[in-house]
């Protein structure tokens, strides 16, 4: 098994940050949760990974910035995890474009330095859920799917709903970037480079099929 047992996890510090959240925050992180523990349970992965991911992908994204950056650094270096690592490079790049997704390595650095979560799979979830990068596992398509197709998003509607129940994994992974880039698109809003390169390269895999 490579991950802890979820039950020796010191989820009440999650918790704590959890109730001081907004409460758009707080739901969210819930309809989040709630989403990505019926993904895992669906393609065979253990459920309360998804629900932990869902509920602390968020716990620093109102935090300072100056705080997040500093956990995600740190975070980066004491984990080691070279996807965390790289995700952290990728958003200093653009530091203030960066700063609206560092919240992700942020709460992978407190979950890993504050609550002594040593689960890769659950850290790298939570680090990389606001931006698509390529070499994501599986627990961490679910996590960014859940959270960009969470059911209180306002541009959710019965067709996403459709495909979280009936896609496979790699599939509905496509669909909610593909979905994203044309919500953000229709919006003016810039687009992560790493999610426009991914599914610019597997939009071209797909057709060559």
């Amino acid at each position: 098994m490579d991950y802890m047992d979820l039950i020796e996890i010191p989820g009440t510090q999650v918790d704590r940050l959890l109730v001081t959240m907004s409460p758009h925050r707080r739901e969210h992180s819930l309809s989040v949760a709630n989403v990505a523990e019926q993904l895992c349970a669906r393609f065979g992965i253990e459920a309360s990974r998804g629900r932990y991911a869902g509920l602390a992908h968020d716990v620093m994204k109102e935090r300072g910035l100056a705080e997040q950056w500093s956990l995600a650094r740190e975070g980066a270096r004491e984990i080691g995890d070279p996807l965390i690592s790289r995700t952290v490079r990728e958003f200093e790049l653009g530091e203030a474009f960066g700063g609206k997704m560092i919240h992700g390595p942020a709460a992978a650095g407190y979950l890993y330095i504050g609550c002594g979560l040593r689960d890769i799979g659950i850290l790298e979830a939570v680090a990389l859920h606001s931006s698509a990068f390529p070499d994501m596992k599986p627990l961490s398509k679910i996590t960014y799917v859940a959270d960009k197709l969470e059911p209180r998003r306002s541009y959710v509607g019965p067709a996403d709903a459709e495909a979280l129940a009936t896609l496979e994994l790699d599939e509905l992974f496509f669909f909610a970037m593909e979905h994203v880039i044309g919500y953000l698109t229709e919006k003016g809003y810039r687009i992560a480079q790493s999610t426009l390169d991914l599914y610019n390269s597997l939009k071209v895999e797909k057709a060559s099929k």
